[in-house]
Parts: C-alpha cells; structure tokens; sequence
C-alpha cells in the first residue's frame, strides 16, 4: 500500500462533509413577476383618500400664519 496518500488528524464524523449550501436573504424572496401590461391598481391603492385642495380663502389664512413661506422678493 505504499504511495497512497493518508490524511492526518481525525476524520470527519459522518455527514459532516456534506453541508447545505449557505441561505441568503435573496435566496428566500419570491423572484419578481415577469414584465407583462398594466395591472389595474389594488383595492387597497384605491381606497386611498384624494388630497385636500385649498380654497384660495384657505390658501392665504394658511400662507398668512406662516411668515417663513412667504415668496422672496
């Protein structure tokens, strides 16, 4: 049996040598859906409140009270 090669130290215990592949938070996210046409939105971004829009009586009250957004000169 001589010129085969030994290795030194203990050996491994048994199914030590086959570990699992290491997990990456990538790996566990859904992959993103393939490009295709425009989906309609959600329920839950149409339930969504339209913005309020100021009078123009509001709009000054509001710029009136507020001295720092007043437009420079």
């Amino acid at each position: 049996m001589k010129g085969l090669a030994r290795r030194s130290g203990r050996e491994a215990p048994p199914g030590a040598a086959m570990k699992p592949p290491i997990k990456r938070f990538s790996d566990l996210k859904a992959p993103p859906p393939p490009p295709g046409t425009f989906a309609p939105p959600t329920p839950k971004v149409s339930r969504r409140k339209p913005g309020k829009v100021l009078t123009p009586a509001e709009k000054a009250a509001f710029l009136a009270s507020r001295p720092d957004l007043k437009p420079r000169d």
